[in-house]
């Protein structure tokens, strides 16, 4: 339900006269990418308790979206920024039904958004021409083209320059997993057996998930022999994949947990990542401050990955 996806964030500095051809985020001429990420999300952010006002500053009648920011935190010296991107959908009328009892209980009218809450954090360090950024999907609804549309424009109008949004592949995210040892096999929306998935359906579950542990102790192999080409996982994989929407493998180093879609997805562009069970949902919708410290834990893969430390001579 829940997935993060990383990018690049970077500017095209085509008067470098250097191999790297991107300006240093902290200094796009005269400006700095990070101070202006605030500035972009200070004035489109909204506070919980605002007014309402007939007047919404955020509305985009030709996608008919309305946005806003919401519980932003901003720390210059750690130089990263997140909080909510509050998006909803309108323009469509339709019934909100009771799911215990079928009741109608509010008729939503075309000038009603139902706003969904995304996760977003930004980390630019000082000096470096890729920065990296976290956007969050909800119910395989994000929030990335949305986000780098309108930054982009006001990017263009502060600094006369191009900022770009590069996803960052499945291969990078798996460098440091593709030694670990894989606990769990879920098969997400599962259809098949298709009379075993009608019984429970009759039954009134309609989102059904299967989970197939390994014995306390005991692993199903290493990560990396499930997109290895004539291995047992991958054929196991090959079995399963036709069984339900998503199959996905739960890794895990040194007690650290952490979830990859395997199969049709293992060559997609953008990696998605799911989140897992550190995560404390209420109403469904991640906490704010477990949703941080969970992407913090992967945000320092990729700037160990990006930002090599220089070895200390022996």
């Amino acid at each position: 339900m829940h997935s993060i996806s990383p990018y690049l964030i970077r500017s095209y500095n085509s008067n470098a006269s250097t191999n790297d051809k991107y300006f240093s985020l902290n200094r796009v001429g005269q400006k700095d990418v990070l101070l202006l990420l605030n500035d972009f999300i200070s004035e489109n952010s909204k506070a919980p308790d605002d007014e309402p006002s007939e007047e919404f500053l955020n509305n985009d009648n030709l996608n008919k979206q309305v946005y806003y920011f919401s519980d932003v935190s901003f720390d210059a010296q750690k130089r990263t920024i997140h909080g909510w991107f509050n998006v909803g959908q309108y323009g469509t009328a339709s019934d909100i039904l009771r799911i215990e009892t079928g009741d109608l209980a509010y008729r939503k009218t075309t000038k009603d958004a139902d706003m969904t809450r995304h996760f977003f954090k930004f980390n630019l360090p000082v000096d470096v021409s890729r920065g990296i950024c976290i956007f969050h999907t909800n119910r395989g609804h994000g929030i990335k083209t949305l986000f780098s549309d309108l930054f982009s424009i006001y990017f263009r109008q502060k600094t006369s320059s191009n900022i770009q949004f590069k996803p960052m592949s499945y291969e990078k995210a798996l460098q440091k997993w593709a030694d670990a040892n894989v606990k769990e096999i879920r098969v997400k929306g599962f259809k098949g057996i298709s009379d075993v998935a009608d019984k429970l359906n009759g039954m009134g579950n309609n989102d059904i998930n299967i989970v197939i542990k390994s014995n306390r102790g005991a692993a199903f192999g290493l990560f990396k022999q499930y997109t290895e080409q004539d291995t047992e996982q991958q054929k196991l994989v090959e079995m399963l994949e036709p069984l339900g929407v998503k199959t996905q493998t739960v890794l895990e180093i040194n007690g650290k947990r952490r979830v990859f879609n395997i199969g049709h997805d293992e060559d997609n562009s953008i990696c998605q990542i799911d989140v897992d069970d550190e995560v404390t949902l209420i109403d469904g919708i991640p906490i704010l401050s477990s949703m941080n410290t969970w992407v913090d834990d992967i945000l320092k893969e990729y700037i160990d990955q990006l930002y090599p430390q220089p070895q200390e001579p022996s």
